[in-house]
Parts: structure tokens; sequence; C-alpha cells
């Protein structure tokens, strides 16, 4: 994937191309050297951080990166929606002139670890000749408390100055499965 990024990189002018950098690392050790005005972290990747210690380091991560008054915004799984939705099995399937995709999704719920674990069960199914191909996936998903992220970030340097349901201007509420939190790095 980095590789890709980097050759897509190549195709832009000379000054975009010294402003974009790509490294592989992980969210709780990477350290890239710099600090920025801004860090983001998107498509849930706090709530795969499963663990308070893993949540701990990916929160130090961000801070180790942003300048004063910096901002960190991410995304996540909102504790009281998915404890009052809860998740439950889903079965959608696609299809087109040459195969066919079912996808099952398997929810099974810790409360009292707020995580679920989300197993994929895809199938795929050549139209013609019947071929058959099948992948399995587990994703272990920690849904967050804004309680709970005020007191992490106490530890790692940040206030909270936002909480958002996804993609909307009000706050996060019961019926909100996504939000996003803005935090200030002090």
């Amino acid at each position: 994937m980095v590789a890709r990024a980097q050759a897509r990189r190549d195709g832009l002018t000379v000054e975009l191309q010294a402003r974009l950098a790509f490294a592989k690392g992980d969210l709780r050790s990477h350290r890239a050297g710099r600090s920025f005005d801004a860090v983001l972290s998107l498509f849930h990747v706090m709530s795969y951080q499963t663990t308070n210690a893993d949540l701990l380091a990916g929160l130090r991560t961000a801070r180790a990166h942003l300048r004063e008054g910096g901002f960190f915004v991410f995304d996540f799984w909102y504790g009281p929606a998915v404890l009052s939705d809860r998740p439950r099995r889903v079965v959608k399937i696609v299809a087109d002139g040459r195969i066919e995709v079912r996808r099952e999704t398997t929810p099974t719920l810790h409360v009292n670890e707020n995580r679920v674990d989300v197993r994929f069960d895809v199938h795929i199914r050549a139209k013609e000749g019947g071929a058959t191909q099948q992948v399995q996936e587990l994703h272990p998903m920690r849904y967050l408390f804004l309680p709970e992220l005020d007191a992490l970030f106490a530890q790692t340097g940040f206030e909270r100055v936002a909480a958002r349901a996804w993609m909307q201007a009000t706050e996060p509420d019961d019926r909100s499965w996504y939000a996003s939190v803005t935090a200030r790095a002090c």
C-alpha cells in the first residue's frame, strides 16, 4: 500500500511531492520525528484498540506528533448507541453478471469488556461454473464513552473540545453508533 501511495505521489508536482511522506507503522508506537498542527485517525482505528493499554499508547502517539494547541480528530464506535441498539447478525448479498457475494456479519458482544467481536464470513460464487471462494475475518471493536475518553485524555495531554455524531453537527446520543471527537493538545 505504501509503495502504491509513493508511486501516485511521483505523478504530482514537485511542490506537492515534497509535502507528502508515507510510512508503515503501528499506531501505538510509530514516531515520525516531526510534529504537526493536526493528527487524524479515521475508519474507527481507535476502536480497534481494544485494551486500555492500547488506547493509551495510541493517544500518546497522537500527542507525540502534535504541537501545543494542535488537534487530534478521530472517529469511533459510541458506547451508548452500541448498548441501546445492540449489534445483530446481518446478511448482505450483492451480485453482478459474473459473481454473487454473500457477506454474513455475526457480532458477539462482550459487555464487560466494552468490545464487540465482529465476524465476517464472505462467500463468493461464480455464476458461470459455480466456483466458490470463502473468506473469514474477525474484527474486535472497542466501543467508547465520553467520560472514559476524558479520563484517558487527562493522562495523555489532551482536552476534549468537541464530540459529534458522525457527519452531524449534534452531540452523539443513544442512536449515534459512530461518533467523532476533537481533542486539543495541552
